[in-house]
């Protein structure tokens, strides 16, 4: 599995975007997958909502963003 957090702000540390990309050959057309988490107003749970349904898509050749 390739894992990369993408930081959209240098400034802001909660502005990312994690990828998750199963490991396939380079010309293996895959589907991507954008996962939204909840959370409250204040926050998002990403550990929860996010990373466990990344996981869950991925040995299925998934390419997740969350």
């Amino acid at each position: 599995m390739l894992y990369e957090k993408v930081y959209f702000d240098e400034k802001d540390p909660n502005a990312f975007l994690e990828v998750f990309v199963s490991e396939r050959p380079k010309d293996f057309v895959r589907k991507a997958m954008l996962v939204v988490p909840g959370g409250a107003y204040m926050g998002v749970d990403g550990e929860r909502e996010g990373e466990p349904i990344a996981l869950a898509f991925l040995p299925k050749g998934t390419m997740l963003l969350c």
